[in-house]
């Protein structure tokens, strides 16, 4: 028997050679962007992100990539990605289309599976600083909706208890629904954040206004987390309570009921006189040098903060 030989095509295709395989063996074992596509997803099974990943391939890839290997994909095919495919989408789509584009080729590159294109894939310019705030008659109209959701323990409960939340403390929607009961330390008034953004836990202050909050939920049993998902685990989702919620209130269309409060809370704190790096901590913001600028602040300069937002939105509940 042969020994088997890896070898490749004059377009870089790598496959094992034998004296029985066929043409048609040849092409199959191609490492297209749909083969690369699904060996990177078994390679990272537990990638944060990967269901949106797979949309954006599915919807901007697939038809076009996946029958091609990195080697063969030209720049004219990327402009017709761009112009025709994807016309119409924004600079944000397109770059994310892109960008997965790119992590697969690398993936396959790095591992010695294929070679890449002979350019680089280039990613549009995009400005992702979007500042979002609320004028005083939407947050006045948002906290009623969000006060009566909670008074009558309606169905969209959890949604309105995370919109306040989020009005409170500036917590990211993966910081809430990670969130359990023994993160909350009501005697020393703090509250564990595992796995923000920036990668180790942290603790931030719970103010009295956010005290009250936690106070008027549930501890559901058979379940440790405050906004527990279905069956107890840990939610996934909560867009359908909280969009309701939005509507209701009133709020712009392209505001982002959590990510923008996130932004309300910051806004709100920074126009009031506090000073910015004492937002930054409350919004665990992660850098080296960001670090190192704050690191001085003391806690109660940071609990201090923490309930003048519950003051800030105070006026709108009365």
């Amino acid at each position: 028997m042969t020994a088997r030989k890896y070898q490749s095509d004059n377009i870089g295709v790598y496959y094992v050679t034998s004296p029985e395989r066929s043409d048609e063996q040849k092409v199959e074992a191609r490492w297209t962007i749909a083969r690369l596509w699904s060996e990177y997803q078994t390679a990272n099974p537990y990638l944060k992100g990967m269901s949106v990943y797979q949309a954006i391939y599915n919807a901007h890839l697939r038809q076009s990539f996946g029958r091609k290997a990195p080697a063969e994909i030209s720049a004219f095919d990327l402009d017709r990605l761009q112009l025709d495919d994807m016309k119409g989408k924004s600079p944000k789509s397109i770059a994310n289309a892109l960008e997965l584009l790119r992590r697969i080729v690398n993936f396959g590159v790095r591992r010695g599976l294929c070679p890449g294109p002979n350019f680089t894939i280039q990613l549009p310019r995009v400005n992702n600083e979007k500042t979002e705030d609320l004028a005083a008659e939407e947050l006045a109209r948002l906290v009623e909706v969000l006060d009566g959701h909670l008074e009558v323990r309606s169905a969209y409960m959890a949604g309105a208890a995370m919109m306040k939340l989020a009005l409170l403390t500036g917590m990211r929607r993966g910081e809430m629904f990670r969130l359990k009961w023994s993160d909350l330390d009501f005697h020393r008034n703090n509250i564990l954040l595992r796995e923000p953004k920036g990668g180790r836990n942290v603790v931030i202050p719970m103010s009295n206004y956010t005290r009250r909050l936690f106070q008027r939920l549930d501890d559901p049993p058979g379940s440790e987390y405050v906004f527990p998902g279905a069956g107890g685990g840990q939610r996934r989702d909560i867009r359908t309570q909280i969009n309701a919620l939005k509507a209701e209130a009133g709020l712009p269309a392209d505001f982002r009921p959590l990510h923008g409060l996130r932004h309300v809370f910051a806004s709100g704190l920074i126009s009031s006189g506090v000073e910015f790096q004492i937002v930054q901590r409350l919004l665990t913001h992660k850098g080296g040098t960001v670090t190192h600028r704050y690191a001085h602040i003391r806690d109660d300069a940071l609990r201090a903060a923490a309930e003048l937002a519950g003051r800030l939105i105070e006026p709108a509940q009365n």
